[in-house]
């Protein structure tokens, strides 16, 4: 981590890190969220023909996070459900 760390910083980039949740979650998995200075969750589901996305950011280093869980829609185009159906 501290390499991408430096290379990142000399090359004035960006990293993306997709972090799988499932049974086998990688011992350093707090280690990397530690290190991260955004943290999305993405939670999908599907109820028969429908699929829910939600989307949570639990870190924000430097700003403030929304509080409430963003409910997607992941069509054609990205779109946000502003309605307060959000749970």
């Amino acid at each position: 981590m501290n390499d991408l760390q430096n290379h990142i910083v000399n090359t004035g980039s960006l990293a993306i890190l997709h972090c799988l949740d499932g049974r086998s979650i990688p011992p350093l998995r707090d280690t990397t969220e530690h290190f991260a200075d955004v943290i999305f969750q993405l939670d999908t589901r599907v109820r028969g023909d429908e699929v829910e996305n939600r989307l949570a950011i639990p870190k924000f280093r430097g700003g403030r996070a929304p509080k409430d869980v963003i409910k997607l829609d992941l069509d054609e185009e990205v779109s946000i459900d502003t309605s307060r159906d959000i749970a």
